[in-house]
């Protein structure tokens, strides 16, 4: 790694977003930041606010190129997610390059067009080569420099050669525009049903055949349920999910139930490798904050997105993925009585049953044939019976 790219070498988990003839202001506000509460400073500040927060909100720096913004996160990846790309392409051009915790590089690209991506940083060989080949003729610039020896050098190279002005050591110690960041609800979501049990096959019939009308009231009542499961007590959420079980409920990312179903989600970041509670005292731990209670809340508060955002099928499907337990889905089945399924739903749901079972019969062990263990720089298998 070139000496001028030391920043890259100091950070394992960060995001830049470079934003083409925007304001600081205007990139911090598209990405989920509060404009009346950042301050100015560089990305060491961001660093330092992200550690002080109590909840652990990404931070952002908006630092001012000619013509173009740089997004730099040093702890999450919000620009390379879809509501972030939409509202920072609506009369521009973004390119992002982010890394995480596992070494993991991925780049994205928005413009009016619509966007491409995310997708691993890629080899010439790799199939993602096609999808870097139109970002690169979108953006109009060459990626004839790309080695596959060095592709995280490539990546933040391809990034300033973007945006005019290499993403170096020079432009990271300048100052910008410093916030925390809220991060914007999801934009879409999957209508998919996992089907993993015989009762899973009746729920997913059932949302198949089901209309919106049929579904939405006992879909309402489950995520209301969640919700107090999981003591998300927003007055302006739950009253959006009661009025969701009679019609279909308009909830933006600036509305009161939007923004405290964003303050919800944020707490992911309280789990993330950022966070300091594995470094913190024994006293002190007592304080931070239980990982499963965390987790319940930003389920229970995705579905309620889902709900909210997508309609009952997106939320029914966001349930069967995160929710456990088998007491809700009789519950669900029974206030679906109303629903007549088709055999085409039947035969789908069945099909998807018996393709998990397929997939999990083939990840299951050989009976009486164990992992195999090392003997002597070698290895044997033990072949002591067991059941799988």
């Amino acid at each position: 790694m070139s000496s001028s790219f030391r920043w890259m070498q100091r950070h394992n988990n960060y995001c830049v977003s470079a934003v083409e003839s925007a304001k600081a202001t205007e990139v911090l506000s598209r990405f989920g930041g509060d404009v009346t509460q950042s301050v100015r400073g560089g990305i060491r500040d961001a660093a330092d606010l992200h550690h002080a927060n109590p909840r652990h909100l990404p931070t952002l720096c908006v630092l001012e190129l000619d013509g173009w913004c740089l997004a730099v996160e040093l702890f999450s990846s919000e620009g390379l997610r879809e509501p972030v790309l939409q509202r920072t392409a609506e009369d521009s051009r973004v390119l992002c390059v982010g890394v995480n915790y596992n070494a993991e590089r991925r780049l994205a690209y928005a413009d009016r067009a619509g966007p491409i991506g995310p997708f691993p940083a890629p080899l010439r060989t790799m199939p993602e080569w096609d999808l870097l080949e139109r970002v690169a003729a979108r953006l109009g610039r060459s990626i004839d420099e790309w080695s596959d020896e060095n592709v995280p050098a490539s990546s933040i190279e391809f990034l300033g050669r973007a945006c005019g002005r290499p993403v170096d050591d020079e432009v990271m110690t300048k100052s910008g525009l410093v916030s925390v960041m809220l991060p914007l609800l999801p934009a879409t979501f999957s209508v998919d049903v996992p089907v993993r049990s015989q009762l899973d096959v009746r729920v997913a019939a059932l949302t198949e055949s089901g209309s919106d009308e049929q579904l939405r009231p006992a879909v309402a009542r489950q995520v209301q349920e969640m919700l107090r499961e999981a003591l998300v007590d927003s007055d302006a959420v739950r009253s959006a999910v009661a009025a969701s079980g009679d019609h279909a409920a308009e909830v933006t990312d600036e509305s009161a139930a939007g923004r405290d179903l964003r303050a919800v989600l944020a707490e992911q970041y309280l789990l993330a490798g950022s966070a300091p509670a594995r470094h913190t005292s024994k006293s002190a731990q007592g304080t931070q904050p239980n990982p499963e209670q965390v987790q319940r809340r930003v389920s229970a508060s995705v579905v309620a997105a889902a709900l909210l955002r997508g309609g009952p099928q997106a939320a029914l499907a966001e349930m069967l993925h995160r929710r456990a337990g088998t007491a809700w889905r009789d519950d669900l089945i029974e206030d679906l009585a109303v629903v007549v399924t088709t055999p085409a739903a039947v035969a789908k749901a069945t099909m998807l049953l018996e393709e998990h079972l397929t997939r999990h019969a083939a990840s299951r062990p050989v009976p009486g044939l164990r992992a195999p263990v090392p003997s002597h720089g070698r290895f044997r298998f033990d072949r002591r019976g067991s059941r799988p």
